[in-house]
């Protein structure tokens, strides 16, 4: 299954499931590598005030407003704002890193050559990246990124890989790995796995076991809950296995045994 748009599920209902208990394997110590030099990041600027632009198609609801905040990214995997206030993304082509200076302006690309980068995420001034078997990480200043080194490697790779990055209130990080196959039994308990790491990034162990390949993380701030997007089995027809779970010590989401069952 291709890496879609992370969506918004409303309703979700799983087949009943067992916690089984899993033996999680502790990865190698950090190592750090040299990446790409440093590329120079562009002077912040104010940004102006948003163009009244509604793109068309697009329904909102009331109190709500929709504009092209920037064009030519080509395809993106994941973008956030960083502590200059610009946009950074991370685009699927040439495993590249753009940032968007202000609204209307136009990417600049800052690294390339990336290992299939899919996720991104801010803490402070330090930018993780996560490419394809690990996390790098980069630190701002002065207009500047530099570094690049691993804050964690080896991480298990094949039909899918590590993806989003979520930074958690209490300084944890939770990294999405998605699963070798499309439906088979892992032998590393860290694939098809959302895995929790300390602010240091030390391994802390597996926090959602049996899902396939957990590709978008975000955070309700309100209640500093956690949750997922699983992107499930594919060749299962006009049933699809898709499906949005909260975050939570301990969780079975299933997969290869069971999946969602469709609820409308």
């Amino acid at each position: 299954m291709t890496r879609p748009t992370v969506a918004a599920l409303i309703a979700l209902l799983l087949l009943g499931c067992g916690h089984p208990t899993a033996k999680v394997t502790p990865t190698a110590s950090p190592k750090h590598t040299p990446t790409p030099s440093p590329t120079p990041v562009p002077t912040p600027t104010p940004l102006p005030p948003p163009p009244n632009l509604a793109p068309a198609g697009i329904g909102l609801p009331a109190g709500f407003s929709a504009y092209i905040y920037a064009r030519g990214l080509g395809t993106t995997t994941s973008m956030a704002f960083g502590p200059d206030g610009r946009l950074y993304v991370v685009r699927d082509s040439g495993g590249s890193l753009a940032v968007v200076p202000s609204p209307g302006a136009g990417p600049q690309q800052l690294l390339s050559g990336l290992p299939t980068a899919l996720g991104l995420a801010w803490r402070d001034n330090d930018l993780y990246l996560s490419v394809r078997g690990s996390v790098r990480r980069y630190h701002l200043n002065n207009g500047a990124l530099s570094g690049g080194g691993m804050v964690v490697n080896g991480l298990p790779v094949g039909r899918h890989q590590n993806d989003w990055i979520l930074p958690m209130p209490n300084g944890d990080f939770l990294l999405g790995v998605g699963s070798t196959c499309d439906v088979c039994n892992e032998a590393d308990s860290r694939s098809a796995s959302v895995l929790r790491f300390h602010a240091d990034w030390s391994y802390a162990g597996v926090v959602v076991r049996g899902s396939r390949n957990p590709y978008g993380l975000a955070l309700r701030a309100s209640t500093g809950d956690a949750y997922v997007t699983i992107n499930g089995q594919d060749n299962l027809g006009a049933q699809p296995a898709d499906h949005l779970l909260r975050v939570a010590d301990g969780e079975d989401a299933g997969w290869p045994r069971c999946w969602l069952a469709r609820p409308w």
